[in-house]
């Protein structure tokens, strides 16, 4: 797939992948979407965007946090601030900023207009 892409990349498209997958036999099944942004993200060494339906990781007020490490994701996971859903892809962002070894960022449609806006993950 990497060649695949890279092919892409060099005519000029932008490959949009889903994340359904099909195993061997051809079964369906669907991926994390997350997972797949961060194996095409290292494969590439590229900068990574998780993509969410609010405007960034919000504090206990409903404010939009601007940065978050491994420790305040524990807090802020521990207080019951980060929870279900987001508490997921904000572990899954820790994860793959590790990985990555730079940060990621969180947040809707708008990061790509403001590379400020959304909460910013790193280690």
């Amino acid at each position: 797939m990497p060649g695949l892409i890279s092919d892409l990349l060099a005519q000029g498209y932008l490959p949009i992948i889903s994340s359904i997958g099909f195993s061997g036999s051809g079964d369906w099944f669907n991926v994390n979407a997350d997972d797949a942004a961060v194996a095409v993200a290292a494969t590439y060494n590229a900068d990574l965007l998780l993509i969410t339906d609010v405007e960034a990781v919000l504090d206990g007020s409903g404010k939009p946090l601007s940065h978050l490490n491994s420790e305040s994701i524990q807090e802020l996971t521990r207080a019951g601030v980060i929870k279900d859903g987001m508490e997921v892809k904000v572990r899954g962002a820790l994860s793959a900023a590790k990985r990555l070894r730079r940060c990621v960022r969180i947040g809707s449609w708008n990061v790509m207009n403001n590379p400020f806006s959304g909460t910013q993950i790193s280690e």
